[in-house]
């Protein structure tokens, strides 16, 4: 019993240290109120650690026994060694061993097999996100159906695994409405293969208690009778509502990659996404909740609606990590939706630009994008075309474009006053060469000004007599984010 009580002391140890650094989440799993005081948590936590430790003792003890048994009864049967050795379980979360040895073992397994093209790889937890009436739980089905009977789902989109067993939680459509989509005119019934299994919400089913906690229950319990290979959740919403903040979608991530891991699964996750400018191409600030719902998944696409035709819809990659990205702005796939004999479901129609699909942008609209990549480049400088069009929601080719026109509009100005801006350049620093464009460095008649430090005329100072731009003082275009 002295190794139990050590193993108590130290999972005590580390029940304190769980609750400290994340108490919010340790209410949530210990099924605590939100109002419980810390120091009640903190001793439910150690008591739960104490018994799990003198419940880990005894499994162990049991083990040894029939080891023991066996050894005796039939010695081909036995284990190589139980208790404390290789055959024991294992309730540790972390494993460390040196980085070779991971290396190594990865060489041997095989590569991650694709389970819808290059969007979701197998062993993932993807997210697949889009609007309302976007074809979400359409395009889900279509892929389960795909992985169940080891068929690819689209063309060009590979399914390299199955026929599987796949489990497909719905908690959008009731089996009425799934009719209506899976049956013809006639009636007559698309026959899905008999490996996909649906389960909905039981209309018999009476709630007591934590919604998400029972529905999380359940879920395993099927995982447990089914065996899939593959799990779809329509949608994540479904489980917990409390998605939008950080305590709500964090116990819920953890607890579908604890079971993506203890199943072995690729799990597929749907999300809405919240009302959002059609004028901006799709991103991941369009994914419904907190940002951890994407950091914690493995890779994630999203669906959208064309506004050029409102009938064709297109697929995006907004996270990798199997491969590089081979959807993205300047090349989402096309799909057209269609109802083919009793399956509704999308075609591919081609690839190409996102931004040709898009809302055409208001002039005051357009003109408040420009202002902010102007305002941008002015405050960061060093900043790529790319990287302005991710945090503003554009692309680089729009960046690259408006910088372009205001440097244009720069050099036709600063002729005007008969001085270049790259002459300007070219007598500062003797080495650029590039034109100088911030507005600010100009006179109100558009003419550039003949004297004073870029430092001044940009802080409204008066120059001083004999005060010009030169190599001493030219570098302000740098040190306080001029254009150049």
């Amino acid at each position: 019993m002295m190794d139990a009580e050590k193993k108590a002391t130290s999972k005590r140890l580390e029940a304190k240290e769980w609750v400290e650094g994340d108490p919010d989440a340790a209410r949530y799993m210990l099924g605590l109120r939100e109002d419980t005081p810390d120091e009640i948590v903190v001793m439910v936590a150690e008591e739960e650690a104490a018994a799990f430790s003198l419940e880990q003792e005894i499994v162990f003890a049991h083990e040894r026994v029939q080891f023991h048994r066996d050894r005796w009864n039939d010695p081909e049967k036995a284990p190589a060694q139980v208790g404390g050795g290789a055959s024991a379980p294992n309730h540790r979360i972390l494993i460390a061993k040196p980085f070779n040895e991971w290396l190594e073992g990865a060489a041997t397994r095989p590569r991650a097999r694709r389970v819808f093209g290059d969007c979701f790889f197998e062993g993932e937890f993807c997210i697949f996100f889009g609007e309302t009436n976007t074809g979400k739980t359409i395009c889900a089905v279509q892929i389960a159906q795909a992985v169940a009977s080891g068929r690819d789902a689209l063309s060009g989109f590979a399914t390299e695994v199955g026929p599987m067993k796949v489990l497909y939680y719905d908690f959008e459509l009731s089996d009425r409405q799934s009719y209506g989509r899976y049956s013809d005119d006639s009636g007559h019934l698309f026959s899905f293969h008999r490996n996909f299994i649906r389960a909905e919400v039981s209309r018999d089913f009476e709630f007591e208690g934590e919604w998400a906690d029972a529905l999380s229950e359940d879920i395993e319990a099927l995982i447990v009778e089914h065996k899939p290979g593959a799990v779809f959740i329509d949608n994540l919403t479904a489980i917990r509502d409390d998605t939008e903040k950080s305590r709500g979608a964090l116990p819920l991530m953890r607890r579908l990659n604890t079971l993506k891991r203890r199943y072995d699964l690729s799990m597929m996750g749907l999300a809405h996404t919240p009302k959002r400018d059609a004028s901006r191409p799709l991103s991941r600030n369009d994914l419904a909740g907190s940002r951890n719902i994407l950091n914690l998944c493995d890779s994630c696409f999203a669906i959208g609606e064309s506004h050029r035709d409102p009938g064709t819809r297109y697929l995006k990659q907004i996270k990798v990590r199997e491969t590089d990205f081979s959807l993205d702005t300047e090349n989402v796939a096309f799909l057209s939706l269609d109802k083919q004999g009793s399956f509704l479901g999308f075609n591919l129609i081609g690839y190409g630009s996102e931004l040709e699909h898009l809302r055409a942008r208001s002039s005051a609209e357009t003109s408040e994008l420009d202002a902010d990549i102007l305002a941008l480049r002015e405050s960061e400088p060093n900043l790529s075309n790319r990287e302005m069009g991710r945090q503003l929601n554009t692309n680089h080719v729009k960046v690259g474009r408006v910088l372009k026109r205001a440097a244009e509009r720069a050099e036709d100005e600063a002729r005007e006053g008969g001085t270049s801006g790259t002459e300007l350049v070219q007598s500062g620093t003797g080495s650029t060469g590039v034109p100088v464009f911030h507005p600010s460095i100009y006179s109100g008649n558009g003419t550039l000004r003949e004297s004073g430090t870029v430092e001044q005329v940009f802080q409204g100072v008066p120059p001083s007599e004999n005060g010009v731009v030169t190599e001493n003082n030219f570098p302000w275009t740098e040190k306080h984010g001029g254009l150049v």
